[in-house]
């Protein structure tokens, strides 16, 4: 019995073995599952896998903003650090003072250096997202797609070199730790000035020098004084530790409304128009070619979309967050600040002051301008297609062949009448003399069809069903017409020349017996 147990067991384990074999050959035989084919790694590791995470796409654009190089600050701190030294105040009060300026020179530092990391992740991330969109467009030729794959390659070659810093990215929060430095500085410059270094990032403000010997210029404090601000929405003194300074000030930026609009609205107009069927690749090539210049230009608008698509979505995001921002601030200006409302509204300003962070460096004045730039850009070559679209249907009507056209119209015979003329019979028929009605007889001479009405011998084209006349039509028509007015009863042409022939005789023979 213990032997049948066993071998009962090694059965069961063969069968199990067996089945997993099958599902995992299953799983790869799939097209899709673990497919390596287009980006040379799996997709659940490397670059793929973090171009594939918004969470991390997100934090890397918020650090980016975060850790953006403030000028303004640097200079402040420099100019404060000269003053200090010089200051008349107690050594031991003196020497704090430069000990906490120095440190907080060296953390702004610190921020200013990781900047560029941060920047040139958030681009290898956009790349590849690029060219993932690029190769899920149908008909990619063979030479584009081992581009497109030599591209990753270098991608991943690149990103290799950056593990700690994707590392560091997924498990710290450096956004939190740049905030407080940030918050740190403005604090320290309030408590020794009174005063608030005006935005660098203000588009209102116009470009500005920093340093210890050129200063930036200084808002007075919400607590004392006036303040030139560039918006005229009611200032607030935040909770502290809540929203973002640097974004409340570019979201209370009334002239980014202007530009900010255009290239939101520009974003959003390229992609209804490439939602458009004539601007995809089954249509494309079906309508003359690769090789077309209209083919050409549109496959060139594909790939600029492609690759400036996260940063038009990101526009349109932060279009969303600005107007309500501005939104929220116009029903402030006409709310008591005692209301439970106000409170509210302020806190969700707030929340929209964090959620602004992760667009804070492309709405920035030199990155919006390159969106613009790249948006109108787009847009031209939108146009220049359907200019030349235009222009190519107007030819092709043109050009149309006259068996083109009588093929899509009909003939339309000229009325018929009541005179009866003798006709000639034509062959195949019999040879009465008996006149006929309406026969009517369609001759195809080329590509011209002739309609000959057999009673009055009149000859019907293209052009005269198309209400036009030739110049032999015209003469045909009107000996037709003349015909028309002969009274029914009137004789053949053979029985008048018969009458006039005995007219003629009989007058001779008159005149020789005269």
């Amino acid at each position: 019995m213990a032997s049948i147990r066993h071998y009962m067991r090694l059965i069961d384990s063969f069968v199990f073995y067996i089945y997993m074999s099958a599902i995992n050959g299953v799983f790869t035989a799939v097209p899709g599952v673990w497919d390596t084919s287009k980006s040379g790694t799996s997709p659940a590791s490397g670059l793929a896998f973090y171009a594939g995470d918004e969470e991390f796409c997100r934090k890397v654009k918020i650090l980016e903003t975060l850790s953006r190089p403030d000028t303004q600050l640097c200079g402040y701190l420099e100019f404060m650090l000269l003053v200090m030294r010089n200051s008349n105040a107690s050594p031991t009060i003196k020497e704090e003072n430069i000990k906490e300026c120095l440190q907080l020179m060296h953390d702004v530092q610190s921020v200013r250096s990781a900047h560029i990391n941060y920047g040139e992740m958030r681009y290898m991330l956009n790349e590849y997202r690029a060219i993932t969109r690029r190769l899920q467009r149908d008909h990619v030729t063979p030479g584009r797609l081992d581009e497109l794959k030599t591209a990753v390659q270098n991608l991943e070659k690149r990103f290799k070199g950056r593990k700690k810093i994707t590392s560091d990215i997924s498990r710290y929060n450096y956004a939190s730790y740049y905030r407080d430095i940030t918050t740190k500085v403005r604090q320290f410059i309030r408590k020794h000035t009174g005063q608030t270094p005006i935005p660098q990032h203000s588009h209102d403000q116009g470009p500005r020098r920093g340093g210890a010997e050129n200063p930036v210029p200084l808002l007075a404090d919400s607590a004392g004084g006036t303040e030139a601000r560039s918006s005229d929405v009611p200032q607030r003194t935040p909770v502290f530790g809540a929203g973002n300074e640097s974004m409340r000030q570019l979201l209370n930026d009334r002239s980014l409304l202007i530009r900010l609009g255009k290239v939101q609205a520009d974003a959003k107009k390229i992609e209804s128009i490439l939602s458009d069927p004539l601007m995809n690749y089954p249509n494309l090539y079906a309508s003359g070619g690769s090789s077309s210049p209209d083919n050409a230009m549109i496959l060139k608008i594909q790939d600029q979309y492609d690759k400036n698509y996260d940063d038009f979505m990101d526009i349109r995001n932060a279009w969303n967050i600005y107007q309500r921002y501005n939104s929220i601030s116009d029903v402030l200006r006409k709310t008591d600040p005692k209301f439970p409302q106000a409170s509210e509204l302020i806190e969700e300003q707030q929340r929209l002051e964090l959620a602004f962070e992760e667009y804070g460096t492309l709405v920035d004045t030199a990155s919006l301008a390159d969106v613009d730039r790249i948006a109108s850009n787009i847009l031209y070559m939108v146009g220049q297609v359907e200019e030349e679209r235009q222009k190519s249907q107007l030819t092709s009507a043109f050009h149309t062949t006259p068996q083109q056209v009588a093929e899509h119209q009909d003939v339309t015979p000229l009325p018929e009448t009541k005179t009866q003329y003798e006709t000639t019979p034509s062959p195949g028929t019999t040879n009465h003399h008996e006149p006929i009605t309406t026969s009517e007889t369609t001759i195809r001479k080329g590509p011209t069809i002739i309609q000959q009405t057999a009673e009055r011998g009149v000859l019907v084209t293209e052009s005269t069903a198309s209400g036009g006349l030739s110049s032999e039509q015209t003469e045909e028509t009107i000996a037709c017409h003349t015909g028309e007015t002969k009274h029914d009863g009137r004789s053949s042409g053979a029985v008048t020349m018969g009458i006039t022939v005995i007219r003629t005789m009989a007058a001779a023979g008159i005149m020789t017996t005269l």
